[in-house]
């Protein structure tokens, strides 16, 4: 390709810039940064920038680019952005509810505090805290086995911390 035909593209990109998102335009901008360790190239937020960015790189580097091959790399990224990003809302809301959970549980409501570490859990099967809070709510309720059940679930994933609790909780259960 040769560059009036990437400056062609470039202009149509630009074009379309007010139909694509801002995540869209960052994705394409993400896909066309050149791979080097040593002096990664830095892109404006449009995807023209980016495009110009990418006859930069071309001109300098010999980095080649098919014609279309920004668009379905800028498509695919955007995806992948759109992925990242739900699954990320999906952690903050699971620690917003295990740090209400934990609220709770302070101000001695360990019904709602249990409610709310259920729904973290829920949401995000992976958030040590919420299980280890939990099973510090449970065993607060006499629920030994259930404490013993999240504390256990809470160390498999890595909560350390948790050891001393499910040790306690053990103790009980042999009494």
């Amino acid at each position: 390709m040769n560059l009036a035909n990437l400056f062609q593209a470039a202009s149509q990109e630009r074009d379309m810039q007010e139909t694509v998102t801002p995540m869209a335009q960052q994705g394409a901008n993400q896909v066309l940064t050149k791979a080097n360790k040593t002096a990664p190239v830095r892109l404006g937020t449009s995807l023209a920038g980016a495009c110009f960015t990418a006859l930069v790189a071309m001109a300098t580097g010999g980095w080649a680019v098919e014609k279309g091959e920004i668009g379905q790399r800028s498509e695919a990224k955007v995806q992948q952005s759109e992925t990242d990003l739900a699954a990320a809302q999906i952690k903050v809301l699971s620690q917003a509810l295990a740090s209400r959970g934990a609220a709770y549980s302070e101000q001695g409501d360990l019904a709602g505090a249990i409610a709310d570490y259920d729904r973290a859990i829920e949401i995000d099967p992976q958030n040590t805290g919420a299980y280890g809070n939990r099973g510090n709510a449970r065993r607060a309720q006499s629920d030994l086995d259930g404490a013993l059940r999240d504390l256990n679930r809470a160390i498999e994933l890595g909560l350390d911390s948790a050891i001393p609790l499910r040790d306690q909780v053990l103790r009980l259960l042999a009494q």
